[in-house]
């Protein structure tokens, strides 16, 4: 799946046993705008975990690396704003983008 972040592209792969072999559900490369999220996630994690770091590569679009934000930070608010959007809408990503 490819996703449009205010004209960057932004690939989402799904990784087999990327919690066991890395100890992580999803991460987000600022070189390689790749959003990897471990296969086996489904349900609410799933959504809460692609929202993670979907709103990680917003933040990589936005220049927010140049404000020296703590990483600590940027983990909280992406934590926040990712839980609040699944407990609040319904989600669902288009197939085939």
């Amino acid at each position: 799946m490819k996703l449009n972040v205010s004209g960057m592209i932004v690939k989402v792969k799904r990784v087999k046993n990327l919690s066991d072999k890395e100890g992580v559900c999803g991460d987000y490369s600022h070189k390689s705008k790749v959003i990897r999220v471990d296969k086996d996630l489904k349900g609410k994690e799933l959504i809460v975990t692609e929202l993670h770091e979907f709103i990680h590569s917003v933040m990589d679009r936005l220049g927010v690396g140049n404000a020296q934000l703590s990483h600590d930070l940027e983990e909280v608010i992406c934590d926040g704003v990712a839980t609040a959007l699944a407990e609040n809408t319904d989600i669902k990503w288009k197939k085939g983008s």
